[in-house]
């Protein structure tokens, strides 16, 4: 005798996972505070033609000497990468003592 197929079991409905909001800054201009246990960046943002005025502290971000050398680490790797890639980056130094000059 043949028996019926199981019935399905019905699948939840998976709720969609919804990330915290986080707010994006971009920054070009950074300073370093080391201290005896840790490092503080402060991520800051600068007008372009005013590169002696005043910076516009966005972020400040501390972090272990531990976890700054992890940082060096994975940014050195990535700048290696995308030079691989698509070369050297400019000279902005360069590119900035150029533009000041008459």
């Amino acid at each position: 005798m043949a028996t019926d197929p199981e019935p399905q079991k019905e699948q939840p409905i998976e709720q969609p996972v919804t990330a915290p909001v986080v707010p994006l800054f971009y920054s070009n201009a950074v300073a370093a505070h080391p201290g005896a246990f840790d490092v503080v960046l402060d991520f800051a943002f600068q007008l372009g033609d005013q590169p002696d005025g005043p910076a516009q502290l966005g972020v400040r971000v501390a972090m272990s000497w531990e976890h700054t050398d992890a940082l060096v680490r994975i940014l050195s790797g990535l700048l290696e990468k995308y030079q691989e890639e698509l070369g050297p980056l400019p000279d902005t130094q360069k590119a900035r003592v150029e533009r000041e000059q008459p």
